[in-house]
């Protein structure tokens, strides 16, 4: 276990400080020695490249690219020693044990599905606290389903209210032109039609100016 440079998954971000450990050929990392584990990748079954002049180590597990730097040329061999072993253990283990690679693989899925859960657990604790530091959690969300549950409402009401006008207006054309029709298909003078309160509707007229 040591510090090494690790890239962050962002481009354009660089690199952090970060320390790493390999156990049982199993390398996770951490912000800081006490810290919780913020990633692992299983050594045997990933592909492995470096860069001597550059001190840097490449792990590509085929879900997660790790991508470190030692700061030493010493700790570069150190680092390269040790992901060494692990190859070749695992090498001699798939040779002698032909069922190894998949029981492997099953634990490394299983590990990678165990740890996917937890950050998404931590993200959600943190989003409850930074909402509980504003106000009440259960209120705040009671309050944003009232709200949102009175906006739709409003819209009903307000879509209800514009189709009855339509509707109103509709009517009354109707109607005057029934009013207006005669048997013989004449039109009569327009007569005065009641409104809703049952009295009678004034139209007025404008005069033609002449030319």
């Amino acid at each position: 276990s040591g510090w090494l440079l690790k890239k962050k998954k962002k481009k354009m971000q660089g690199w952090a400080k970060r320390w790493v450990k390999i156990d049982n050929g199993l390398l996770s990392y951490y912000l800081h020695p006490n810290s919780l584990c913020r990633g692992t990748i299983h050594i045997a079954l990933s592909t492995i490249s470096s860069n001597q002049p550059y001190r840097a180590i490449h792990m590509d597990s085929g879900t997660v690219t790790y991508h470190f730097k030692a700061f030493t040329d010493n700790e570069f061999d150190g680092w390269m020693s040790v992901i060494r072993k692990y190859i070749n253990l695992s090498n001699e283990r798939q040779f002698y044990d032909p069922e190894y690679p998949r029981a492997v693989s099953r634990q490394s899925g299983d590990l990678e599905r165990r740890q996917s859960l937890y950050f998404k657990r931590q993200s959600l604790m943190e989003k409850r606290q930074s909402i509980s530091k504003n106000g009440d959690i259960p209120s705040y969300f009671i309050q944003n389903s009232l709200d949102e549950d009175l906006g739709k409402i409003y819209a009903v009401f307000n879509n209800m209210e514009n189709e009855f006008k339509t509707i109103e207006n509709d009517l009354d054309i109707f109607k005057n032109v029934i009013e207006n029709q005669v048997p013989n298909g004449h039109s009569k003078p327009a007569q005065p039609s009641p409104n809703i309160e049952g009295k009678p509707r004034k139209k007025f007229t404008l005069p033609l100016r002449g030319n």
